[in-house]
């Protein structure tokens, strides 16, 4: 997140909450493609997840606990809302898009196709 964040800080000039919500779109994005391949390799979008990280939702979680105290100021707190704000509204818009991709990549797992073979995955980890 802090990559994220100085990158938009200096080439875009954006702030930490600009920086935010592109952290949080990628790992929704990375969450996205866990179901998608679980999903062509085991009929089950809750079965698996590529690469040995934590879940992209407990890592989002730690994103959001984290930004209040990296907006600094108490009068950054309503940005902060803002930017948490903001996130759940990008996030529904993912599990919308989500929800009519999921049919068909079921349909494709029904009719034997698969992920890529270099989409490893392992089975998915349960959050602490």
């Amino acid at each position: 997140m802090c990559l994220s964040i100085n990158a938009c800080i200096e080439h875009n000039s954006m702030d930490i909450f600009g920086g935010f919500l592109g952290i949080v779109l990628f790992f929704d994005a990375l969450d996205v493609m866990d179901r998608a391949v679980a999903l062509l390799e085991t009929g089950d979008e809750n079965a698996r997840q590529l690469g040995s990280h934590p879940p992209s939702d407990l890592r989002k979680q730690r994103l959001r606990d984290l930004l209040p105290q990296l907006g600094g100021k108490p009068a950054n707190a309503k940005r902060v809302e803002t930017a948490l704000a903001l996130a759940e509204v990008q996030g529904e818009i993912i599990r919308l898009l989500w929800e009519r991709t999921r049919p068909i990549l079921l349909e494709r797992h029904r009719r034997g196709e698969s992920a890529d073979p270099r989409w490893r995955t392992i089975p998915k980890e349960i959050g602490d």
